[in-house]
């Protein structure tokens, strides 16, 4: 499977609410029933400094197992902090270290909070 390529944007401030469908190849909703999911942002993609981490046991991202939605919400608490301007991410599903599937990758964007 392919990872789909979709930028996003933070709005520093603002909740961040990020859904996608995994889908299989022949388009249909690939079951995720028993998936973990996690998400990092980083400035770039060999960085060890991570600027957004997301995961499923964090509560952060919310998987519809039989459908295949994955929902990754971040409060406007968290991303009233975020500093950073541009950044790469990606979105991975995972049972185990052996079976991890990317979901989502691209570029991202903080747009900065103008009314505080």
């Amino acid at each position: 499977m392919v990872a789909t390529k979709q930028d996003v944007a933070f709005e520093q401030g603002a909740k961040f609410e990020f859904t996608i469908q995994a889908r299989n190849p022949d388009k249909t909703p690939m079951n995720l029933s028993g998936y973990s999911a996690r998400m990092q942002v980083r400035p770039t993609v060999d960085s060890v400094d991570i600027l957004v981490s997301a995961t499923s046991a964090g509560g952060e991202i919310v998987i519809n197992g039989p459908v295949g939605i994955i929902a990754v919400t971040i409060g406007s608490d968290v991303t009233t902090a975020y500093t950073w301007t541009v950044g790469h991410y990606d979105l991975e599903v995972f049972t185990t270290a052996a079976n991890v599937i990317r979901i989502a990758e691209g570029f991202t964007a903080l747009k900065k909070e103008v009314t505080r």
